[in-house]
């Protein structure tokens, strides 16, 4: 990893992603992972996604590993390909506002938790009980983690394409692990594109210089560019989301006193984009931007 350039690498949770990649993009788009159905099953017929667990014990956690549960609805084999063929995206803010929940960042927070299974999500309980009965009552599945979702992938395609790469890379979670292959893989008639047993992390194009990447236990991305890419394809124009603020870090949705923090040493950002939010356009607001009312990333 040391030996890996930084444009390609996840950004740590003490620094700000503007400062971390700054060297390299003007702007870190935060792209929401969705939520989806799939015509025909719902999660309580097709069981999809990690299996998650509070076992502490290492030996335990290893012996779960090896062996995996065996879920009596689990997915039928090659559900990978269907999602990616026949998976209907939903946006965040369309369940947020079925659900009746008026704070935007409340709701991310809440199906954030929710979806990963973290004990935090106990502070959200009024939201998770509205948000796991829509999502039963309407066959719908819960946003992917870890990785680049299957139901996205025909449109990062298209997004790829309307910047005129042909080709990328894409990497594993460490980065030791890598593949080349063109943007037509990702159209929606071909198979589910992957380094064979291995996540898909990351995407990586050189020219123009444009990275995608997810992390581990994150029901989001990052679309990392320069304002000349902006320019040519906006994300905002293709997916649901968010830009960061020079003080956002990658785990934006945690209080900003979870961790140790440094604080960006930009007096503003270099580059201004529309801030837009699918649905929703907003106002800018000081030397830095936000999501108005619906949701605000730090500001300097």
């Amino acid at each position: 990893m040391e030996n890996k350039p930084r444009r390609i690498l996840a950004a740590p949770y003490d620094t700000p992603m503007l400062e971390w990649w700054g060297s390299d993009y003007d702007h870190v788009f935060i792209v929401l992972s969705p939520f989806f159905r799939v015509e025909g099953y719902t999660p309580e017929t097709a069981a999809f996604g990690p299996i998650h667990s509070d076992l502490q014990n290492f030996d335990d956690i290893m012996d779960l590993i090896k062996h995996p549960v065996d879920r009596p609805n689990e997915a039928p084999e090659g559900f990978e390909g269907i999602i990616k063929q026949c998976g209907e995206p939903i946006l965040w803010h369309d369940i947020q506002s079925a659900i009746g929940v008026d704070d935007f960042l409340t709701f991310c927070r809440a199906a954030w938790l929710w979806t990963v299974a973290s004990p935090r999500v106990k502070e959200y309980s009024e939201v998770v009980e509205k948000l796991e009965v829509y999502c039963q009552e309407n066959g719908i599945y819960k946003p992917e983690e870890d990785q680049m979702p299957l139901v996205l992938e025909s449109l990062i395609g298209r997004y790829l394409s309307a910047l005129g790469i042909g080709e990328v890379t894409i990497f594993n979670e460490f980065r030791n692990k890598q593949i080349s292959m063109p943007v037509t893989a990702f159209s929606q008639s071909q198979p589910v594109v992957q380094i064979p047993s291995e996540k898909t992390n990351a995407i990586v194009s050189l020219d123009p210089k444009v990275m995608f990447t997810w992390g581990f236990d994150d029901t989001y991305g990052f679309i990392c560019i320069t304002e000349e890419t902006r320019l040519v394809a906006d994300p905002a124009d293709f997916f649901e989301g968010l830009y960061a603020g020079i003080n956002t870090y990658s785990d934006w949705l945690n209080p900003a006193d979870f961790f140790d923090r440094k604080k960006s040493t930009r007096k503003k950002l270099n580059k201004r984009p529309r801030c837009f939010h699918r649905g929703l356009f907003v106002r800018f607001r000081s030397k830095d931007y936000s999501l108005s009312s619906v949701i605000s990333l730090p500001v300097s």
